[in-house]
């Protein structure tokens, strides 16, 4: 009892640490604007909307207030959430509560591996290899998910499964299944092991009994929806899903083992068990138990599904954990049989093994965690002007109105019950809110339901700009907000001019006397994820320069007359004829001597090499011969 006592303590003061600092970090992570709407302003709409009084209600996912119980996932574990989030209303306080929830699970695991060990030093090395466990942390760090809160809480349903306390089974069993309706899968396995392994048939029976009807409940949720006499909801998803994917395993057996030899499953596998050294492939029957959902994950054509970069490990963490420790608790028993030497002898070899694996499963932890985890890239993030102009303009939205918002903004701004990601209801929504200078650029589309990834300056920004029932009311540093029934010809002066006070770097360069350069803004290399289209189920990137450029009309400008760009490093030169200011404010329009503020993006060619460039310009008409133009050097850029 001691031992465990100080076990205890341990394991205490490393959850607090492991609490305050991913706390921080996710704290972090969703300040700097890295969490999006899917799934942190779904989740954030949702809890809000139920503190609110309306049941599981968001409209992200289809475009329109609907309840997640009849379109998405089952994650009723966000009831007691919510109860919490009505006394500290932000989304800060669901990133807080889940790390909490997370953390707790080290406390299962210490438990069961001083159950099944009997050795306090070896049970907080499993504890500490949990909380630094590269899968679990990235979960944590991958906005709210209701399934992310089932890690712990199928850790302690399987201790108390082991320890046979019914009343606690239940309870934890109960809340686990909450979180997500696929968390049945894992409970299904679990009464399976209390029925043949541990013995307990009627707990077997009613627990697999109850995941049962809980999955078949979840896939009938459109025929209850059309028993109860409600309209179908039209949920348009165009691609298999995983289910699909197990039909062809019955079909053709072979198929899983190509799956399973897939390079990407290979480290995925590498990535779930080596930090806990491989042992849980010493205890079979817990093993197994993960068997449903990692088959699933294996086979999904979601990138996503077969990594470790996301929630979809949630289910599996706590079989990785049990399994190892029951490996090797298996090992030990296989060398106490040998009896080789003495019962004193033995017993002093097996306490070395137990502080040596312990050591070995820690450090492998810290191993992975350093080279896995996404801790450390997080704590690299930074709150930057940027992100507090985008704060300073969210606050002008009222919160009772309608917004349609640029999916990496949406995590922000998603407390309201009409929250859309942009395009959705662009044409409709009171507010239209869009980020010319995020890091990332992701669409949300209806004809796929699946991100659709573009660049900044794309078909739907045109047309909202173009739109005049919207009128602009703010533009700062890229941040535009739209209001429907604003005046379109002002707003689109506050997208234009400006003053020469906002220029970072000035000059007074001509490009002939008609137009002259007054300045730039440092530029910006920005990095856009793409879905690889080879086949190959992985990603990859583009770069493009972000420019803010500043000119001056010093006469009127001629219609045929249009600016064009080249940037140039000696060896690869990329043209680009500019509409300036998106393409809203012809140079023929410009007032004489004002000062216009414009935004330029160049996507730079694959091959181009990193190192020094130069940004020339040129006003030419339609028909010149842009490579034999006359150009203007602006400035220098460094590209890396």
């Amino acid at each position: 009892m001691k031992s465990t006592r100080w076990g205890i303590y341990v394991v205490a003061l490393m959850v607090l640490i492991y609490i305050i600092s991913m706390s921080y970090l996710s704290i972090l992570r969703f300040d700097s604007f890295n969490a999006n709407a899917f799934d942190m302003g779904i989740m954030t709409q949702t809890i809000w909307n139920m503190s609110h009084g309306r049941f599981f209600e968001e409209s992200i996912n289809i475009g329109a207030p609907t309840s997640r119980f009849w379109v998405a996932h089952w994650e009723f574990i966000y009831l007691p959430v919510t109860l919490v989030y009505m006394i500290f209303n932000s989304p800060e306080t669901l990133l807080i509560i889940q790390t909490i929830v997370l953390a707790m699970g080290a406390f299962a695991v210490y438990l069961l591996a001083n159950e099944k060990l009997k050795h306090a030093f070896a049970a907080v090395c499993f504890a500490g290899a949990y909380l630094l466990y590269p899968a679990m942390q990235n979960a944590n760090l991958c906005d709210i998910h209701g399934l992310a809160f089932s890690t712990s809480l199928l850790s302690f349903t399987f201790y108390f499964l082991l320890k046979k306390n019914l009343k606690l089974f239940g309870l934890f069993a109960f809340l686990a299944l909450l979180c997500r309706e696929d968390v049945s899968l894992i409970l299904f396995m679990y009464s399976l092991y209390a029925f043949f392994i541990m013995k307990e048939r009627k707990l077997g029976v009613y627990t697999g009994l109850l995941s049962v009807l809980w999955f078949a409940l979840f896939f009938k949720r459109s025929a209850i929806r059309s028993m109860l006499g409600l309209p179908p909801i039209i949920f348009h998803v165009d691609t298999p899903s995983h289910w699909e994917h197990l039909n062809a395993v019955l079909d053709n057996p072979l198929y899983l083992v190509n799956f399973l030899a897939k390079k990407y499953n290979i480290w995925y596998m590498v990535n779930l068990f080596g930090p806990v050294g491989f042992f849980s492939f010493f205890s079979l029957t817990t093993v197994v138990l993960m068997a449903p959902t990692f088959t699933i994950n294996m086979l999904s054509d979601w990138y996503f599904a077969h990594g470790i970069e996301h929630v979809y490990t949630s289910t599996l963490t706590p079989i990785v954990f049990i399994s190892a420790i029951f490996g090797f608790s298996n090992i030990v028993k296989f060398i106490e049989k040998k009896k080789l030497r003495s019962k004193k002898a033995a017993s002093f070899k097996i306490d070395k093994l137990m502080y040596g694996v312990g050591l070995c499963v820690l450090l492998l932890s810290i191993l992975f965690f350093v080279t896995r985890s996404n801790a450390l890239k997080v704590a690299g993030y930074e709150v930057t002007e940027h992100h507090k102009t985008i704060d300073r303009v969210i606050g002008q939205i009222p919160e009772d109105a309608s917004l349609s918002a640029d999916v990496y903004l949406s995590s922000h701004t998603s407390e309201r019950r009409e929250m859309y990601v942009f395009p959705d209801n662009m044409a409709s929504a009171d507010f239209v809110l869009y980020d010319f200078h995020a890091p990332i650029f992701a669409m949300y589309t209806r004809e796929d339901f699946f991100l659709e990834h573009s660049l900044p300056l794309n078909p739907y920004i045109r047309k909202m700009l173009q739109n005049p029932q919207y009128g602009i009311v703010h533009f700062d540093d890229g941040v535009i907000l739209f209001e429907r029934g604003k005046d379109y010809t002002e707003g689109i002066k506050k997208l234009v001019e400006t003053n020469e006070a906002s220029i970072q770097h000035a000059a007074d360069i001509e490009l002939n006397e008609k137009l002259a350069f007054k300045g730039y803004d440092a530029p910006k290399i920005m990095n856009l994820w793409f879905p690889d289209t080879a086949g190959t189920n992985g990603l990859s990137w583009k770069k493009l320069v972000r420019l803010t450029l500043y000119w001056q009309a010093r006469s009127t400008v001629d219609d045929s007359l249009s600016i064009c760009l080249k940037l140039s490093n000696g060896t690869i030169d990329v043209y680009q004829q500019h509409a300036p200011a998106f393409g809203t404010y012809p140079l023929s329009q410009w007032e004489v001597n004002h000062l216009i503020c414009d935004c330029a993006f160049i996507e730079i060619p694959s091959e181009s090499p990193a190192g020094e460039y130069q940004l020339d310009a040129a006003l030419l008409n339609e028909s010149a011969d842009r490579k034999a133009a006359e150009y203007v050097t602006l400035f220098r850029l460094k590209i890396e």
